[in-house]
């Protein structure tokens, strides 16, 4: 799950601070994910909630993304496509979403991208995009 051979390896502490996040998603225990954040944490999300973005401030805001991200779901589980390390030691993080409505019963499968700065053993800044591209660019990365 590391970039190539050009790109700094990913260092275990964020693999498994990935990881961690990922598990409280897939669990819906909110009070796990927001313990792997930063107290000021600043949450940018273009792609769920409302039209054009939103960034969302502490642990408050995650939980009120984290809310609507999780309301019009029966099931949501995320997977790790890519970890990589960028050359300014933030994270770029590929996620494959399944889900399937509450209401509809609808499957949907979704690929997503994030870019983020850890501090001190935990997450502080999260970009979210729906390009890969245009995310290892926002990274700082070659494609």
């Amino acid at each position: 799950m590391a970039g190539g051979d050009t790109e700094p390896a990913v260092s275990r502490d964020h693999a498994e601070l990935v990881r961690r996040i990922m598990d409280a998603t897939n669990r819906r225990d909110a009070d796990a994910f927001v313990a792997a954040l930063d107290p000021d944490v600043e949450w940018e999300d273009n792609l769920f909630g409302t039209a054009g973005g939103q960034t969302y401030h502490g642990a408050a805001g995650v939980r009120e993304w984290l809310a609507q991200v999780w309301e019009p779901w029966e099931t949501l589980h995320i997977d790790p496509v890519e970890i990589t390390t960028a050359p300014d030691g933030r994270l770029l993080v590929g996620f494959e979403l399944t889900a399937r409505g509450k209401e509809s019963g609808a499957e949907t499968n979704a690929q997503f991208w994030t870019v983020s700065e850890i501090a001190d053993g935990k997450l502080r800044t999260r970009t979210m995009f729906r390009d890969r591209a245009e995310a290892r660019k926002a990274a700082g990365l070659s494609d």
